[in-house]
């Protein structure tokens, strides 16, 4: 009786232990379905996640760059002096710009592709802040090269209003010494000459006799007239008006300080010494002396120093 107690009481054991194990199976069951079902909704949320950010990405980095070519485009603008080398940082902003539009038109475009993207983004604020600020430079120093071209301008033209200044006093002051230095003739003597077979010279006015006419006169002290040669140009004005021609290679016309241009009959040349007063003597031959007033006219410098007549009967 004992022995079938103690085997009903195994039986029970044992169908309660099934029965604990059965509900632990289904309990571990249960719960690894539910764990499982939430990692494929986390995956499924992840994947839409995902997804979602690729497209905020994509919407913020085109804003980005749609901000950052606005502020090139102004600064193309404004750049009206570039160099070589703000020239090739154009073609690689370019070429950056281009390359970026492509991933972000991509509807396929990966997360690799989106961070290089980033990366190019990146690089294009850093290109576009360096090209502002060598723009910058680039304007101080134009305003700086504008400064002193405006202070050389000046400069330049006080230099020509001074040098047109002292020019015009230059020709002043050449005027007035070549005025100062002009020497006077003076104390005319004109003198009729016959010269006789035995070759003595006797004074005479009586045209029919006179073979040539010595002139004379003095040069007058200056003292501010150097001491060198000096050309004098003789004008002789014949009775009926017309100049004399004392020989065809000495004759000419010189243009006096007036402007007036002025026909010479002869030159003679002298040394004048500064400060003194010199002598000049010459005589006029060769001619066929007719009756009436010799006019003898001294030239020098440009002006008439001397002027005086002769008549004969």
């Amino acid at each position: 009786m004992e022995n079938k107690e103690s085997n009903n009481q195994k039986y029970l054991i044992a169908i309660i232990a099934l029965a604990v194990g059965l509900l632990l199976s289904l309990g571990y069951i249960f719960y690894a379905q539910s764990e499982h079902e939430k990692e494929l909704q986390n995956i499924t949320n992840s994947s839409e996640t995902q997804i979602t950010d690729v497209k905020l990405e994509k919407e913020r980095l085109n804003s980005e760059l749609l901000s950052l070519q606005d502020q090139y485009n102004q600064l193309q603008d404004e750049s009206y002096q570039k160099d070589d080398l703000i020239a090739q940082k154009d073609g690689e902003i370019a070429n950056k710009q281009e390359e970026i539009r492509r991933i972000l038109s991509n509807s396929n475009a990966s997360e690799e592709d989106l961070r290089r993207a980033q990366q190019l983004v990146r690089e294009l604020k850093s290109q576009i802040a360096s090209y502002k600020e060598e723009i910058e430079e680039l304007r101080a120093e134009n305003g700086t090269l504008r400064s002193k071209n405006d202070t050389l301008r000046r400069v330049k033209d006080s230099l020509e209003t001074g040098l047109k200044q002292e020019r015009l006093e230059n020709n002043e002051r050449k005027k007035i010494i070549g005025v100062a230095s002009t020497l006077k003739a003076a104390n005319f003597s004109i003198t009729g000459i016959k010269t006789k077979s035995s070759g003595k010279e006797v004074e005479t006015s009586r045209s029919n006799k006179v073979s040539k006419l010595r002139v004379s006169f003095d040069l007058d002290e200056n003292r501010v007239s150097t001491s060198e040669e000096k050309e004098l140009f003789i004008r002789v004005t014949l009775p009926n008006g017309n100049i004399a021609m004392f020989d065809e290679n000495r004759s000419g016309v010189i243009e006096l300080q007036s402007g007036e241009i002025a026909r010479y009959s002869d030159k003679v040349t002298v040394y004048y010494t500064q400060g003194t007063k010199v002598p000049v003597s010459f005589d006029w031959e060769g001619e066929s002396f007719e009756k009436g007033n010799y006019k003898f006219t001294v030239f020098q410098n440009g002006f008439k120093i001397g002027e005086e007549t002769k008549t004969l009967k």
